[in-house]
């Protein structure tokens, strides 16, 4: 009874004791719009000394009380958890579990980034840059996306959030004060857009676990558990 207990008791420490934190110091809110129609604020998780990660959190479709966390660790791990709206703004730590999808890097479509001549909003002078595939016939042929970037006048390395596949000595320089998409679906022409609505100074943590509940299960019975012949 005693053995039972100790190993049930071994056995729950080893699960939930493998944990990883990423921590964040900043929140950046974008309006989302597609062809000019307001579809919802994202909120964009960023530690401003490290962005080797990212998390966005942003209304769940067809609900009004549940945010959708999506978290990104670059080029290596990708998951998606979901969360009251009310918690969202009341909690700094969230425990989004281990179920992560491993992010399968595919070979890099050959891009081009362009600076255009400087736009003018609201009297105000931006950088405008532009991503879109090097061959231009065949980015018409296969309807590919084509990126813009309007930024503000500073040096400020952006973050992967808005092009994680782009080396840092070509992503576009400048916080991002508008970015927007264009794509063509069923013949119909679409812009997706997101303008810049402000910054806060928020601690946030995300925890997750560094294996499966599955996976921890079964390393900590091959590395413990020994039978007699």
């Amino acid at each position: 009874m005693k053995l039972t207990f100790l190993f049930s008791l071994l056995l729950s420490t080893s699960l939930f004791s493998q944990e990883k934190k990423y921590e964040f110091d900043e929140v950046q809110t974008y309006q989302m719009y597609i062809n000019d129609s307001l579809i919802k604020p994202i909120h964009y998780l960023i530690n401003t000394t490290n962005n080797n990660y990212y998390a966005s959190a942003s209304i769940k479709k067809d609900s009004s009380s549940i945010y959708n966390i999506i978290f990104s660790e670059h080029g290596k791990l990708y998951s998606k958890t979901s969360i009251s709206k009310s918690l969202f703004y009341k909690a700094e730590n969230y425990n989004i579990g281990g179920d992560f999808m491993e992010i399968i890097n595919r070979k890099n479509k050959p891009r081009r980034v362009t600076k255009l001549n400087d736009t003018i909003i609201n009297g105000k002078t931006y950088n405008h840059y532009t991503i879109r595939h090097k061959k231009l016939r065949k980015e018409i042929r296969k309807k590919l996306l084509i990126a813009h970037f309007i930024t503000e006048k500073n040096n400020i390395q952006n973050y992967p959030i808005w092009c994680p596949s782009l080396p840092k000595e070509i992503t576009p320089k400048g916080s991002v004060y508008i970015a927007y998409f264009e794509s063509k679906y069923n013949k119909k022409f679409i812009i997706f857009k997101y303008i810049y609505q402000n910054t806060t100074k928020q601690k946030r943590c995300i925890i997750r676990d560094s294996l499966s509940k599955s996976d921890k299960t079964i390393n900590y019975l091959k590395n413990n558990i020994r039978f007699s012949n």
